[in-house]
């Protein structure tokens, strides 16, 4: 933790104290006071600010110790050479003693200084607290804490180790490689950028939420709409969307939900993992995808397709699909549900719902009938089982049509039909 030791005289103690009791996340490091001016004895061993050697350097007025010119209330003195007190912050030997209310020299080697109300202009490991106007940035490797007083403003979180909390409003919130942030949306609208390689927590509202490849990101709908996506490898991804998509692309590790309809969820491509709500709308998982994915609230249709993809889904009043060589496990919240199996090796596990499923050519089926009635048109070439219970065995109620009739068999544990497969 980097400790400011601020020399301080009279009364401008308790307007510090007021101050740093308000720094939020830079306030705990205003841990300790120097002494008055003209003491550069004592400061020596008890530490000045940022320049304090044996010598003493002044801050915001009076004269340093011993080889130390006579400064003013605007202008702090020039520290001589010395070595280091045992209470220096940050270690601050230096040339030159820093100020806080007026011209002064520049900081020794090593040491820290809150930067006023310019914290673009932050050097590494400065602490900064500021009120933004339209457009505020805090330096990279700085320490910021920003506020936004009044619409509109942006917020720029600049990368290289730079720790930074702060408020947007009527602009975007932006964390840039490298950088640790916490960006929140003081009023709609707020768009988010959590650039590669951040580790960013954040609002969005009227707006998109965005976390680059590499990123570990938390992101929230404050308003909606919101549309919010993870891109790429390496990224780590929570995210919240909506009345608009939620999309987890290649390479991501996602948990996406759904704040209110309607949501769509799109999971894509090789080494994703997702898990993901749809609400009024479409869930797809697709391109070699590992997916979980729910219905927040009906209707909801369910799409599973590619080669290598493994999808468990739900659909409610509306169709689950699983095609093109996926592997699928789909179950139905509500009905009407209908099943759709294509696409040679595709095998597919689903749940028909007052209404009909077809298993294609080249497709493994294994069907159940939730609530009847419940038809099953099982393809040439296809293999597939109805789970008939309850409802009985080629009745109207659950009826499979095998299109290879010879290969039609009522199996003997009352429930099921089988077509070009065996019985369970």
């Amino acid at each position: 933790m980097r400790q400011y030791l601020v020399r301080v005289g009279g009364g401008a103690l308790a307007a510090l104290l007021g101050a740093a009791a308000s720094l939020g996340a830079c306030g705990d490091e205003f841990t300790s006071f120097g002494t008055e001016p003209g003491q550069g004895a004592a400061a020596a061993s008890t530490g000045g600010w940022v320049g304090g050697g044996g010598a003493g350097g002044a801050h915001s007025g009076g004269g340093g110790g011993a080889g130390a010119a006579a400064g003013s209330s605007a202008t702090g003195g020039a520290a001589g050479a010395g070595t280091a007190g045992a209470g220096a912050a940050a270690g601050g030997a230096g040339a030159g003693g820093a100020t806080s209310s007026g011209a002064g020299g520049e900081a020794g080697a090593g040491g820290a200084k809150p930067c006023g109300d310019d914290c673009g202009a932050c050097g590494a490991g400065d602490c900064c607290v500021d009120d933004c106007g339209k457009s505020c940035v805090c330096a990279g490797g700085c320490a910021c804490n920003l506020g936004c007083p009044a619409a509109p403003c942006a917020v720029t979180c600049a990368g290289n180790d730079t720790s930074c909390e702060a408020q947007c409003a009527a602009g975007g919130c932006t964390c840039q490689q490298g950088a640790q942030c916490e960006l929140t949306c003081k009023s709609a609208p707020c768009s988010l950028e959590c650039e590669g390689l951040s580790q960013c927590e954040g609002e969005c509202a009227a707006q998109s939420c965005t976390c680059q490849s590499g990123s570990q990101c938390s992101m929230t709908c404050k308003s909606a709409p919101c549309a919010a996506t993870c891109q790429g490898a390496g990224t780590q991804c929570t995210a919240q969307c909506a009345a608009q998509s939620c999309t987890c692309e290649a390479g991501a590790k996602c948990k996406m939900s759904c704040k209110s309809s309607p949501c769509a969820a799109a999971c894509q491509g090789a080494g994703t993992e997702c898990s993901a709500q749809c609400a009024a709308q479409s869930c797809t998982c697709e391109a070699g995808a590992k997916c979980k994915m729910s219905c927040n609230s009906s209707p909801c249709a369910a799409a599973c397709a590619g080669a290598g993809t493994e999808c468990t889904a739900e659909c409610a009043a509306k169709s689950c699909t699983c095609e093109a060589g996926a592997n699928c496990i789909m179950t139905c919240k509500s009905s009407p549900c209908a099943v759709s199996c294509k696409g040679v090796g595709t095998k597919c596990q689903a749940e028909i719902a007052a209404s009909s499923g077809t298993c294609e050519a080249g497709t493994s089926c294994a069907l159940a009938c939730k609530s009847s009635p419940c038809t099953l048109v099982c393809k040439k070439d296809a293999a597939c089982t109805l789970d008939c219970a309850g409802y009985g065995q080629q009745t109207s109620n659950c009826k499979l049509n095998c299109e290879d009739a010879p290969k039609l068999v009522v199996c003997n544990d009352g429930k099921s039909v089988a077509c070009n497969a065996n019985c369970p």
